[in-house]
């Protein structure tokens, strides 16, 4: 077996993607070592993964997707007793002192998760909303509908916008207004103090989006190829236990190539039932750890979901 990346490739991918990861996971997070620890797992899985695609908006999208899916799988596991360094809060604020982008994670503390990652995604990340949708699995409407959603709830007790204007000031936000239209929504910005200050609002959320997280971690790569050293070494044990015995099952196959590559083997006899359960569970254990090597911390308590509702954006 040859599970996963080759390390120059890792390193490439590493220096080009590595910050990028970490900066969204700081956004969903708003804890520096939670979004570390995210974007380290969210690496070591990807290159253990033989389906890691090579072109750059692909690699994105794939990187992307499963930084988004790590985040959620750990919102919705139960957090272990006496652990606390990794204890994953979102979408509750997390503690910080009195003053220091306090506007940003409250209104960011009162999203919940689908929401807060379309708009990180979109105004943090910059994709468009064809993009977010191919990470979040949605569609582009739906997208721009979370959007407006996420919005219109990131200040408590404001009075809402009327919904044309509500959704040209988005659209001005995300730079899709047509040019007349851009115009007309700049004259009335002049006369319409509520609506300026409006604007106002959401313009310094997302430069705080953007300037608030803190520097990568400098043995951020060194870390990356330890814990990938260790899952590679476990994928091999179970190679050799697996071929040792003489037999390998066709989900067990599929289970270790979705998990790290896998190259051609030769059919095995089939094993008596009970020396091949004992593979098999030998086999998932050292899955289960590669999977997990990067883990350190737990997480919380899952947050309640978002009703999906469907806007057609303007063009």
């Amino acid at each position: 077996m040859d599970p996963g990346t080759d390390p120059t490739d890792a390193d490439d991918i590493i220096q080009r993607y590595g910050r990028r990861l970490f900066v969204l996971a700081y956004n969903l997070t708003g804890d520096g070592g939670q979004a570390d620890d995210l974007a380290q797992e969210c690496l070591v899985r990807s290159f253990l993964a033989p389906d890691l695609p090579a072109g750059d908006r692909e690699t994105v999208v794939f990187l992307i997707r499963g930084l988004i899916s790590l985040w959620k799988e750990r919102l919705d596991l139960p957090a272990r007793p006496g652990a606390s360094r990794g204890r994953v809060t979102v979408p509750a604020a997390p503690s910080r002192p009195a003053g220091e982008h306090a506007t940003l994670w409250q209104a960011l503390s009162r999203l919940d998760p689908t929401s807060r990652a379309v708009l990180v995604l979109r105004v943090a990340g910059d994709l468009e909303y064809e993009t977010v949708g191919r990470v979040l699995d949605m569609a582009a409407d739906v997208v721009y509908a979370r959007l407006l959603q996420a919005r219109s709830r990131l200040r408590q007790g404001e009075t809402v916008l009327d919904q044309p204007l509500f959704e040209t000031m988005n659209l001005y936000l995300d730079g899709r207004l047509p040019g007349d239209q851009r115009g007309e929504f700049e004259r009335r910005l002049q006369s319409d103090s509520r609506l300026r200050e409006r604007v106002e609002f959401h313009r310094g959320l997302t430069l705080e989006l953007h300037e608030e997280a803190p520097p990568l971690p400098r043995d951020f790569a060194r870390r990356i190829h330890d814990s990938l050293g260790r899952a590679r070494e476990t994928l091999a044990l179970v190679d050799k236990l697996a071929q040792s015995a003489g037999w390998e099952h066709p989900a067990l196959a599929a289970g270790l190539e979705s998990l790290a590559g896998t190259a051609s083997r030769p059919a095995g006899r089939r094993l008596p039932w009970w020396p091949a359960a004992a593979v098999v569970a030998l086999v998932c254990v050292a899955a289960a750890t590669a999977f997990w090597i990067a883990r350190r911390r737990p997480a919380t308590a899952p947050a309640p979901a978002a009703v999906e509702e469907k806007t057609t954006p303007a063009p």
